[in-house]
């Protein structure tokens, strides 16, 4: 069935807010259907096919059956205008004004008709000036736009003094979809006629319409000061001034906008996004509360529905939002909703899955855009679709470099960074160290000893599919070989010290830095062991990446881990803090100084003394490398040194400790 675009100055408003992701959408009726849609059908049918009588008789019998329709009301107001029969279009639509059925496209409707009425000559012999608006209401009546906008030109070229013919110009330029020029005609009238209260308000409208919303506001703010207005179109003005101070940002003024109309749904909605944009948001619940209440149709309980799960998600009353979000989506109270604020909703309440979808939906339905791609990033992340994530942040980095999603280089280098988290399936490093074994984090143990020895090494991990990477949980298969080459207290060195080692590590939660890992030492040199060996690390700092927001910043992280080798028994751990400051070096956007302070612990239980303590100062020198145009570095060079003293325990927490490292 076909809708029928109506006469009037005004337009029926539909308000988004970016308010918690939602959409604030004014009132609709509920869904027409049945006998009366059938009617209503068959009148669309007559009018297209200009059999305005038929259109009007059927009309009337759709009304009779759902005589709260304001879409029906309008029908039969421009069927009867249609046949030219102007009292009875005036009656029908004063009656819809009188029942409360109306909006503010039939209020601006009923204002033309009643212009229309009024420029009816006295003489029989009617002016060309009538005869041409005449003929361009008729032309509006039938939704023929471009006739409507070359009759009311017309007319005002016979005489442009009267007011309803600037009023028919701008109307059938709105029709025709040309609201630019439709303001621009508003504006003209306007300086002709600067105190008309229907100009401002068809003037608003469009402005509304345009997203100029200071504009709007200044004229919906003149409309009311009118005392020419009616009591339905003072309230009709005053709901959408509050909808432009919305759209404007205005909350507080909107607030104070509301006072006038006291309670009901319209009133109670607006005011419960007002409160919701000022962070009231126990009141704003109180007032989406309240609105629920009132609400007239399934529409209008949607809404109130959608402020309320909003407002309870922002409280972090989570169990209560997600219970409210299931219940009116098991009901079907969201389906009014785009797909894209539907998933903003699902995505509040912590329901990432129906979130996803939607997203997916939205992006099929051409509704995903610029930080739109962002958010279906991180929900496919978290929905550990990796493929579709990277897809995602690709899309949204190729929108940035064309001008269409503004980032600054810090946010596009942690959008890299992402994919590049995303992307890692395997990876290697290759390090040379020197240090007492045992005392440094991190570093793989071959022979046991308490002196101070030079070790190389590598490792190459992998990342099995599907597993690999969820959403921050890392699992990884990994194998090792280390060897000694030098012993300060002289002790076997070279190929027979070469230990080999394979195993699985993993990373359970995505935002803390626990490892678990167990591994099977197995021997390749002869000074090598056979053992199995678990192990458990954990990390917490800041500053340990690039950054391209500042060319210096905080540095401090603190490491532990603790190893328990199964069969031998022994027992290691070991732990330091650092703190420091780094530095990016000569300009070199990758190359990265940080000294620092550090403090370190260490245990052996095999040694005499078990326990080691130090404090002392280092330097770390990084060069990160292996990017493109979507992936950050994924690679780095890295040399640390530092010096510690000893403050208690055993003699090899003190010394020069170094280490040279390539991780790919």
């Amino acid at each position: 069935m076909k809708r029928l675009r109506l006469a009037g100055a005004g337009t029926a408003l539909a308000l988004f807010v970016a308010m918690s992701g939602l959409q604030l959408a004014l009132a609709q009726p509920a869904p027409l259907s049945g006998e009366a849609w059938s009617l209503a059908d068959e009148a669309y049918k007559a009018y297209d096919a200009r059999d305005f009588a038929r259109a009007a008789d059927k009309a009337r019998e759709a009304v009779a059956l759902r005589p709260d329709l304001a879409q029906l009301r309008r029908l039969l107001i421009n069927t009867l205008a249609a046949q030219g029969d102007i009292s009875g279009a005036l009656a029908a639509a004063e009656q819809a004004v009188a029942d409360s059925v109306s909006d503010a496209e039939l209020l601006s409707l009923r204002d033309s008709l009643k212009q229309q009425s009024a420029a009816r000559p006295a003489t029989s012999a009617p002016d060309a000036g009538y005869l041409a608006a005449d003929a361009g209401y008729r032309a509006y009546a039938r939704r023929d736009y471009a006739a409507a906008i070359a009759n009311a030109r017309k007319a005002l070229g016979h005489d442009p003094s009267r007011e309803n013919y600037h009023s028919l110009l701008v109307d059938a330029l709105r029709g025709a979809g040309r609201a630019a020029e439709a303001e621009r005609a508003a504006s003209a009238a306007l300086a002709r006629f600067p105190s008309s209260p229907v100009l401002h308000l068809q003037r608003g409208y469009l402005r509304q319409r345009l997203k100029l919303n200071d504009g709007a506001i200044a004229d919906f703010t003149v409309a009311l000061r009118s005392s020419q207005l009616t009591p339905a179109q003072r309230r009709s003005a005053r709901l959408s001034l509050v909808d432009a101070l919305l759209a404007a940002r205005r909350p507080q003024q909107a607030l104070a906008a509301l006072g006038p109309l006291g309670r009901g749904y319209e009133p109670s909605i607006r005011r419960g996004f007002a409160l919701q944009a000022l962070d009231r948001q126990d009141d704003a619940l109180a007032a989406f509360d309240e609105a629920a209440a009132q609400a007239g149709n399934r529409s209008q309980r949607s809404t109130a529905e959608r402020g309320a799960i909003s407002a309870l998600a922002a409280l972090n009353r989570m169990q209560e939002a997600r219970v409210r979000f299931n219940t009116a989506y098991g009901a079907g109270l969201l389906q009014g909703m785009s797909a894209l604020d539907t998933a903003y909703l699902a995505n509040q309440v912590g329901e990432y899955a129906i979130s996803y979808a939607f997203l997916q939906r939205a992006d099929a339905q051409g509704q995903l855009g610029g930080n739109g791609l962002l958010d279906a990033a991180y929900a496919a992340r978290r929905a550990f679709d990796n493929t579709a994530a990277e897809s995602y942040f690709r899309r949204a980095i190729d929108l940035h470099h064309e001008g269409a999603l503004p980032l600054d280089p810090q946010r596009l280098f942690e959008i890299r960074r992402d994919v590049a988290n995303l992307t890692r399936t395997w990876g290697a490093t290759a390090s040379v160290i020197h240090g007492a074994v045992g005392v440094m984090p991190g570093v793989p143990l071959t022979v046991p000893s308490g002196a101070q020895t030079w070790q190389a090494g590598a490792e190459i991990y992998w990342r099995p599919p599907n597993i690999g990477f969820r959403d921050g949980a890392t699992f990884e298969l990994f194998t090792r070989a280390f060897q000694t080459l030098a012993d300060q207290t002289g002790g076997p060195t070279g190929a027979s010290t070469t230990q080999g080692s394979a195993g699985a590590r993993w990373k359970p939660f995505a935002n803390v830095n626990l490892v678990l890992e167990i591994g099977r030492l197995f021997r390749i040199g002869q000074a090598s062991r056979e053992d199995w060996q678990a192990r458990v690390g954990y990390s917490v700092g800041e500053g340990g990446d690039l950054r391209f927001d500042v060319d210096h910043w905080r540095y401090w992280q603190i490491y532990g881990e603790a190893s328990r080798f199964l069969e031998s028994g022994q027992t290691l751990a070991s732990a330091e803090a650092r703190f420091g400051h780094a530095f990016r070096v000569g300009g070199q956007p990758n190359l990265v100084f940080t000294p620092f302070v550090s403090a370190g612990a260490a245990y052996d239980s095999t040694l005499a003394t078990p326990e080691a303590f130090g404090i002392g100062a280092g330097a770390n020198l990084r060069l990160w490398f292996r990017e493109d145009r979507y992936t950050a570095p994924m690679s780095y060079f890295d040399l640390t040194v530092q010096y510690r003293a000893r403050v208690a325990g055993d003699r090899r927490a003190q010394g020069a400790f170094a280490v040279i490292s390539l991780n790919y």
